[in-house]
């Protein structure tokens, strides 16, 4: 992180206060973070994951169940697969998936990351996602910061993002839309439905990249909490 340890702690006292709140809440079914640098990214031309915010959020969003991670900082829309703890002996504290889905996520069991940075910027970052096979399994390299060195320099770690859900390396702007379906009785499976939107250039023009959903128990029918 740019700056760090300027609170003494108590940014992460008050924020583990909310979710610790928010999630024994049976009025409050979806924690939803939003935050402007990124723990999960694979774009080279950008900053990419920061080692200090894993660190930090981490343990806090698996503790409480977080559901769904939007981020901007970087100039692209990509999303990760859901994600619960790291994988063991990483350096980089590299996520760990929970799930493979893709089009319907049980977010009860792992949190998803969003890079919602296509707004409308001229230094664009989708051109810049990695391509490799790491790990010889079709899993692309992300590279993490791992610490800061003056204002614009950092030092990073490779890792084998075996994170990365979707990405879209052709149209660098975009936005998307979310619709909740509460559900209709204490108990019932509760949904978002995640809509994004390429903005197609010079025109304007709307094109769905990609539809996906997330789903929960509602925390009204006693089975919801963590």
């Amino acid at each position: 992180m740019y700056i760090n340890g300027y609170s003494g702690g108590r940014q992460l006292a008050w924020l583990e206060k909310e979710l610790r709140s928010a999630r024994a809440s049976k009025d409050i079914d979806w924690i939803v973070i939003c935050m402007h640098q990124v723990m999960i990214s694979s774009a080279t031309a950008a900053n990419g994951p920061d080692l200090a915010l894993r660190a930090a959020y981490g343990p806090l969003f698996d503790k409480y169940g977080v559901d769904l991670v939007v981020c901007g900082h970087e100039h692209d829309y990509e999303r990760s697969l859901a994600v619960r703890g790291v994988v063991p002996g990483s350096v980089t504290l590299t996520p760990n998936p929970s799930q493979t889905a893709l089009d319907v996520i049980d977010s009860a069991h792992g949190t998803t990351h969003m890079v919602l940075g296509g707004g409308g910027v001229s230094g664009i970052t989708n051109n810049s996602f990695t391509t490799d096979d790491a790990d010889g399994h079709g899993h692309h390299s992300a590279y993490v910061q791992m610490e800061r060195v003056g204002k614009y320099n950092s030092v990073k770690e490779q890792e084998t993002a075996i994170w990365i859900g979707v990405r879209d390396a052709e149209h660098p702007y975009g936005f998307a839309e979310f619709t909740v379906d509460p559900g209709r009785h204490p108990g019932d499976m509760t949904r978002i439905y995640v809509t994004y939107y390429n903005i197609i250039t010079p025109t304007g023009e709307l094109s769905v990249f990609e539809k996906f959903t997330l789903q929960r128990r509602r925390s009204d029918g006693g089975n919801g909490h963590h």
